[in-house]
């Protein structure tokens, strides 16, 4: 889990990959990063509502990208999901969308998700309403 410490490196990360940050709160969302010698390298956060999740703010710095890093964060953020029983994850992407279809999330339709997720900031404003919406059955 990220710590409050870790906050600026993983805001200018977003920012890097050219993803929103400026809704970042750790009461409102669990990041989980990987580190080297203290240096946020990557960061994924679950943003939860009742039994689903909002995943958001899935980012690997451009340097250290093709070692698995992601893949590493993304399957700890499906376990934490578990254990904190939720059952249903959902997300917004304008690039990762291929990404996500390997990974077994289904495409579906920005009325499809819950409410509570759609009210969310990234959801109501942050992305553009082009944004593909993803589901995954956990």
């Amino acid at each position: 889990m990220a710590t409050a410490e870790d906050q600026a490196q993983i805001k200018a990360l977003l920012e890097a990959s050219q993803l929103p940050g400026s809704d970042i709160d750790p009461d409102k969302q669990f990041f989980l990063v990987a580190q080297h010698n203290q240096i946020v390298l990557g960061t994924i956060a679950l943003e939860v509502y009742g039994n689903s999740a909002l995943l958001r703010s899935f980012a690997v710095d451009a340097h250290f990208r093709s070692q698995h890093i992601g893949a590493r964060l993304y399957r700890e953020a499906v376990t934490l999901s578990k254990k904190k029983g939720i059952g249903r994850l959902f997300l917004l992407t304008t690039t990762a969308d291929r990404y996500f279809d390997r990974l077994g999330w289904q495409r579906i339709g920005r009325d499809k998700v819950p409410e509570a997720i759609g009210a969310t900031t990234e959801f109501a404003s942050l992305c553009p309403v082009s944004s593909i919406v993803m589901k995954f059955d956990i």
